[in-house]
């Protein structure tokens, strides 16, 4: 099963612990994750493509991805980057990524609400920004 990632599953592959990584190599891995979540293939990710990450990641079915479901969906060498990240979408914090967290966090990367779509641009600078809060991104280097 592929994991999507909403979340940066496919960055978990290129950003190893603790290293900096530039703009391009991330971006590339963000390109492809985007446009595999784009199921109708308009070049735009709307709030149902975006929540059917959870139907990935839920592994038992019972509507919460916990942090060892969050884990098992990831290919990182980092578990400092994949707990940051968890932490970041868990909006309530209580240890459960649900459908709520991640409307909250489209609303949070759609740029313009008033489409009601996230493109690829608006999802690279969120992602940016997200992984250079949590120390995995270098945003100084492109």
């Amino acid at each position: 099963m592929t994991a999507l990632f909403i979340f940066g599953v496919l960055i978990s592959s290129v950003l190893p612990a603790q290293a900096q990584h530039n703009l391009t190599e991330v971006n590339f891995e963000l390109d492809k994750e985007f446009h595999h979540m784009d199921r109708n293939k308009n070049n735009a990710v709307d709030v149902q493509e975006f929540e059917a990450i959870l139907n990935v990641w839920d592994r038992d079915n019972d509507g919460c991805v916990g942090m060892t479901e969050f884990f098992a969906a990831h290919s990182s060498d980092s578990l400092t980057m994949e707990w940051a990240l968890f932490s970041h979408f868990d909006h309530n914090q209580d240890s459960c990524l649900e459908i709520p967290d991640l409307v909250d966090e489209f609303h949070i990367v759609d740029i313009n609400p008033q489409n009601g779509e996230i493109t690829l641009q608006e999802y690279e600078v969120y992602y940016d920004k997200v992984l250079a809060n949590i120390g995995f991104l270098n945003l100084q280097s492109s």
